[in-house]
């Protein structure tokens, strides 16, 4: 039976394991071997803490935690900011059953992981617990009730919405404030010597460096934020600079890996400078500590290296800050430039995937570079979004044809290649294509965005073709059709299918893509909606049919001479004058045999007048000859002129009718 006095050490020590556990959740990705052993770890933690008399209720109250008859002070900084975090996100207690399984443990942590967008999206922590069907591990609060998740309704929790929403816009405008604060380095050294005072307070400049290094690292010039913190920190005067780091920096080390990721950042000289001030003792302490926390391994390696230089030196002398060039200094503005463009997004991920390649070809693992490879992938998709298409191209050839792979890890590499394929094949993916597209208008856009279609196969240039077909702007339409011309026979498939679609602009587009391919294959298929009901596309059909059909085409050209709409017909006999032979001639004869009703008739007639000279026939030259001989009353004016071109084109014939029936 455990003691008054031994169960705030068993609450201590299970809070302490689940902060392990949870940062290691965190850390690692779902699946990984560590993450696991934290979770098991936890798990038994908990049983043996439950023993040992843990409480199944922990009630979080400010500065405490509490159960029945008793209460855990948070003197410990990372207790406090757990239980900061618990309150933020309006848990006021913690439920455990002993009956509690290790992967129930998993998603409470998990959960607890999310970030507080997420959770208010599903509904609070009870609601997703409940969605993982975790029953054996819960949280409480006053919006929640007894955990079910149904929330408070009434006018107090509209208040308490009210009031949370003021103290959001309120912390939201301090954060932005804090933000430009990392990236100025004289206001942020003023600051820190003022958050010192009075007496050289160097836990207050420690909390203010714990409140900075979260808005560094949430920001995509981070390292920039994180050198200008740096410098700041080693600029402090003495003895402040000297009580910061050994009595809050290197202590923290062991339980905050914020802390671990600004040390990371500072350079060799200004490490070895900070350490130099902890006694042999302390550092050879710190470095087993930290080879022990739930931390990436480069992140731990770079610390204890330079732990390891210190012990190995034992010399380190508080050399003097040399003084700061001055901020109009051109050479430092220019070099400040360079620096930020480096760390900019689109820089840094085209760095990024150069080192990449790199390690994949250097990699002297055995098994197959999944990690590397992962990464990889990723940045396709991450430079379309930031319209990179020639480096996510780039990327898929290298991945396509990787020359550095070696033979045993062929299979493997093939089947995610596969998968890569049909991934960014999909819909989600090639939309990021067509709005790349859609923003720019570089011819080398089109070939780029060609070239990563036939990368990726037929069934990426039928999703493509298909958010052609869904775009409504004409104008992005007609960069996508270049996409697809740009593609070439391959892309003839795709739109061989979407001819008959019922939408005019689509079918239209797709009959001039055809054509456009000189896809000879299409020609029945464009035959089957040369009727279209929308004249456009008729039209379009008549070319396309000339075009890819030859002599095929010229019957289905003859029927267009009676649509009823002019432009057809006028775009029919255009067609038709390359074609014509003397099986066409009764056909034009019947048409010119009509009355002339209007200026679209007299329009095409004299069209196939002129096809009539062109030819040059005996049986061309009777029919202009029967034209120019009809009688015409002087009031039909339309077929008084007729009759003239008739006259006229004769005219121009240079053989007579006669002298070709003797000859």
């Amino acid at each position: 039976m455990a003691t008054a006095q031994s169960v705030p050490q068993v609450v201590e020590g299970f809070l302490k394991d689940l902060l392990g556990a949870k940062k290691a959740v965190k850390l690692y990705p779902a699946g990984n071997p560590l993450a696991a052993e934290w979770v098991q770890r936890l798990h038994r933690s908990l049983e043996a803490a439950l023993k040992d008399g843990l409480p199944p209720l922990l009630r979080i109250a400010p500065g405490r935690f509490e159960w029945e008859g008793g209460q855990l002070a948070t003197r410990d900084q990372a207790l406090e900011s757990f239980r900061f975090e618990l309150e933020t996100r309006r848990v006021t207690e913690i439920v455990l059953d002993p009956g509690v399984e290790a992967w129930e443990l998993q998603h409470f942590l998990a959960c607890l992981n999310l970030r507080h967008e997420q959770v208010e999206a599903a509904g609070g922590l009870p609601a997703l617990l409940a969605q993982r069907q975790v029953v054996h591990v819960g949280v409480r609060g006053p919006l929640w009730g007894d955990g079910t998740g149904a929330a408070a309704a009434g006018p107090a929790a509209a208040r308490f919405e009210l009031l949370e929403g003021l103290v959001t816009a309120i912390l939201e405008a301090i954060a932005d404030e804090f933000r430009a604060l990392t990236y100025d380095r004289l206001r942020l050294s003023g600051w820190l010597l003022e958050t010192a005072r009075p007496g050289d307070r160097a836990d207050q400049v420690f909390r203010a460096v714990q409140m900075l290094i979260p808005l560094a690292e949430a920001e995509p010039d981070r390292e920039i934020r994180y050198r200008t913190l740096n410098e700041c920190l080693m600029a402090l005067p003495e003895p402040l600079r000297g009580g910061l780091a050994s009595g809050w920096l290197m202590p923290a080390v062991r339980t905050d890996l914020n802390v671990l990721n600004l040390l990371t950042r500072f350079s060799g000289d200004e490490f070895a400078e900070l350490v130099g001030l902890l006694p042999v003792g302390s550092l050879e302490a710190l470095r087993t500590e930290i080879e022990a926390l739930p931390a990436e391994e480069w992140k731990k390696a770079r610390i204890v290296e330079s732990l390891e230089d210190a012990l190995a030196e034992k010399e380190v002398a508080a050399a003097p800050v040399e003084p700061l060039i001055a901020d109009d200094d051109p050479g430092l503005l220019a070099l400040r430039e360079a620096a930020r463009l480096g760390c900019a997004p689109d820089a840094a991920l085209e760095h990024g995937t150069r080192v990449l390649f790199h390690l994949v070809a250097e990699s002297e693992s055995e098994a197959y570079p999944a990690l590397l490879v992962d990464a990889l992938e990723e940045t396709v998709t991450e430079a379309l979004g930031r319209d990179q298409l020639r480096l996510g191209l780039r990327t898929l050839q290298h991945l396509a044809q990787p020359a550095e792979l070696r033979p045993e890890w062929q299979a493997e590499h093939q089947r995610r290649l596969q998968l890569l394929h049909r991934r960014l094949g999909a819909r989600s993916q090639l939309s990021l294509l067509a709005d790349l597209l859609r923003r720019g208008d570089s011819p080398g856009d089109v070939a780029d965005a060609a070239e990563f279609l036939r990368v990726l196969g037929r069934e990426a240039i039928d999703e493509f073709t298909g958010i052609l077909a869904d775009e409504p702007d004409a104008g992005v339409r007609g960069r996508l059709l270049d996409v697809l011309a740009a593609l070439g026979p391959g892309a003839a498939p795709a739109a061989r299918a979407r001819v008959a679609d019922p939408r005019w602009p689509v079918a239209r587009a797709m009959i001039a893509l055809l054509a456009r391919l000189g896809d000879a294959a299409s020609f029945p298929a464009i035959e089957k909606v040369a009727r279209h009901e929308h004249p456009q596309v008729r039209r379009e059909a008549a070319r396309a049919l000339a075009a890819l059909g030859g002599r095929q085409a010229v019957g289905p050209l003859l029927e267009y001479l009676a649509d009823p709409d002019a432009e057809v017909r006028v775009a029919a006999i255009k067609l038709l004058g390359g074609l014509l032979d003397a099986s066409t001639v009764p056909p034009l004869r019947d048409f010119l045999a009509m009355p002339t009703r209007g200026a679209s008739d007299l329009l095409v007639k004299r069209e196939m007048i002129g096809a009539l000279a062109a030819m040059g026939t005996a049986e061309a030259r009777a029919v202009l000859e029967g034209v120019a001989q009809r009688r015409v009353w002087p009031w039909q004016r339309n077929e008084l002129t007729v009759r003239d071109l008739a006259v006229e084109a004769i005219r121009t014939m240079s053989q007579p009718a006669s002298a070709a029936s003797e000859g």
